[in-house]
């Protein structure tokens, strides 16, 4: 529940006074889409995940985030960035 909640926060970001690109990233274990800004246009979403769902097991019991890679989406174009 606690999760579920952290992640609509994440959902709902609206950044304030930030010129850059920005997302909010305040939970760790979720897998959901994270808005991305730049300045405060919304540009695309930022996702974490694993390619391989025993690396989110190894990761989550361990706390290492050593497979861990990044799917991000700006205007139309995805980038798959892979550890």
């Amino acid at each position: 529940m606690i999760s579920q909640r952290l992640a609509a926060k994440e959902r709902s970001y609206q950044p304030k006074n930030i010129d850059g690109w920005s997302f909010y990233n305040i939970q760790k274990s979720l897998m959901n889409q994270k808005p991305l800004f730049k300045g405060e246009e919304l540009r695309g979403y930022v996702k974490r995940y694993f390619p391989q769902k025993w690396q989110y097991f190894i990761g989550d019991i361990f706390g290492f985030n050593w497979y861990l890679s990044l799917e991000i989406q700006i205007n139309k174009d995805i980038y798959d960035v892979q550890w």
